[in-house]
């Protein structure tokens, strides 16, 4: 009699979830980046993680209950992505990155005052340190900040090399959320600038083609604020975020270019 091995069950690996962190600090723009977080969450399929940081253990118990009542707040259904709260002692410089790294964040949403409060005038150091201790990408949102769904972002364009740098991050948060992108330039008249331009155009459309992002792209006039011709373009061609490069502690100061873009009147999302 013969008899044949049988062949192996083959077995799938659970699916991973994914994840995008909070940092909360109980005041309305982490509120709104928590509605925000779950918005997107469910565009990606992912978990929210709400965090708050403390110095020690006995606050814990109060802090946890005030994140029930958060949660609670959010009237999500029982089929509706998960929402989880995270209360670590140690310090917001360190451990935001920390807990992001454990639960493998996609991305860390973040209010513009930061877990102790940034001042609408300047970006901040707070949020300076807080960017610097981690590689993963940061969503900057306001208080009322626009809710939809990321269908489309705008990445403008300049002549730094740290422009092309969040190119692949935009490239990934644009697939993640199957969202087209729009790429904005200045027009240049320094015959050398306008090539530069040119060269990066050229290398940003080339590279979203191979990862199969849809691009489109607009050369705007020169003006000595390109801020506000992104802002404005983005406005009337109704983008749900903007994608910029950090460059150094100077890039966040006040009346910078990322400053204006993340203080943007219409709350978008950067």
């Amino acid at each position: 009699m013969l008899t044949s091995n049988p062949k192996p069950v083959e077995t799938k690996e659970p699916k991973k979830t994914k994840s995008i962190l909070v940092p909360h600090d109980f005041t309305v723009v982490g509120d709104a980046a928590t509605r925000h977080a779950i918005q997107m969450a469910r565009q990606i399929q992912a978990d929210v993680h709400l965090l708050h940081v403390v110095k020690a253990d006995n606050e814990k118990p109060t802090i946890q209950k005030k994140f029930q009542d958060v949660i609670v707040k959010l009237n999500l259904e029982p089929n509706d992505i998960k929402v989880h709260a995270i209360v670590k002692v140690g310090s917001i410089f360190t451990d935001i990155a920390t807990v992001a790294e454990a639960i493998k964040a996609s991305l860390i949403i973040m209010g513009t005052h930061g877990a102790v409060g940034i001042s609408q005038k300047m970006f901040g150091s707070f949020a300076i340190k807080v960017i610097n201790s981690t590689f993963i990408p940061f969503v900057i949102v306001q208080d009322k900040v626009p809710t939809d769904k990321i269908r489309k972002i705008v990445f403008p364009i300049e002549t730094s090399s740290e422009s092309l740098q969040v190119m692949n991050i935009a490239a990934n948060l644009a697939i993640e959320f199957s969202s087209d992108i729009l790429l904005i330039a200045q027009k240049e008249t320094d015959t050398a600038l306008a090539m530069k331009i040119k060269v990066h155009l050229e290398v940003v459309i080339k590279q979203f083609a191979k990862k199969g992002v849809k691009t489109e792209y607009k050369i705007v006039e020169k003006s000595k604020s390109f801020a506000e011709k992104v802002l404005s373009v983005a406005q009337s061609e109704h983008e749900d975020m903007i994608a910029i490069a950090y460059h150094d502690d100077s890039f966040f100061g006040s009346g910078t270019f990322a400053q204006s873009i993340i203080m943007n009147p219409s709350k978008m999302p950067v």
